[in-house]
């Protein structure tokens, strides 16, 4: 009887601890913080706080010192040393491609400005591109990024890109933004934006 009861209690112990392996590994998610010389990857990921900075800071300084800017909406890293960083207010966008050399200090490599002031305001579940640019990206790859807006009911932007991989966007205070290896400014087939709710229902989709 003992014997038996022993054998129970050490069944029962190993079933709980492989539940709870289970749940942890559940759990568990990817960090959020990485190296900006991770190969380019399609999910993005967040930034230290000083190498956030100074890729900001880059982007800044090709506008020139003393010009106006609409406030900082989104910055894009996915790897590559290369980070997207667009700044928006209502119909008003500035954006730049940032590399980081060896010695770890960023230069633009490309930038644009723009206003759309007719453009109507973006409804609840609405993506919407604010243009498609070719750039150089870490390693002196051409690449292509793009930058738009998304509603309010939008939790997660996807791109799909014909011929080319699915790329999430980052996405920020409405604002979205996603860089890829390859120019596909002049593909003849459009590239779609997918717009997500929080319970990861497609509401919205654009070119």
């Amino acid at each position: 009887m003992v014997g038996r009861t022993i054998l129970r209690a050490v069944m029962a112990l190993v079933m709980a601890l492989a539940a709870a392996g289970c749940d942890e590994s559940e759990q568990v998610t990817p960090p959020q913080i990485h190296d900006l010389a991770e190969p380019w990857q399609p999910v993005p990921f967040d930034l230290d706080p000083t190498t956030l900075a100074a890729a900001v800071a880059a982007c800044r300084n090709l506008v020139g010192p003393g010009q106006v800017l609409p406030p900082l909406a989104v910055v894009d890293a996915r790897g590559g040393d290369t980070v997207i960083v667009a700044y928006g207010l209502g119909g008003n966008t500035a954006d730049c491609t940032v590399v980081r050399d060896d010695s770890g200090r960023f230069s633009s490599m490309s930038g644009s400005a723009g206003s759309s002031m007719g453009e109507p305001p973006i409804g609840q579940r609405e993506v919407r591109s604010r243009g498609m640019s070719g750039t150089s990206a870490g390693g002196g790859i051409q690449a292509t990024y793009v930058v738009g807006v998304a509603g309010p009911a939008i939790a997660a932007v996807e791109l799909v890109i014909p011929g080319g991989p699915r790329v999430r966007a980052s996405l920020a205070n409405g604002w979205f933004a996603a860089w890829w290896p390859g120019d596909f400014v002049n593909k003849p087939q459009p590239i779609t934006i997918n717009g997500y709710d929080a319970a990861g229902n497609l509401v919205g989709s654009g070119i």
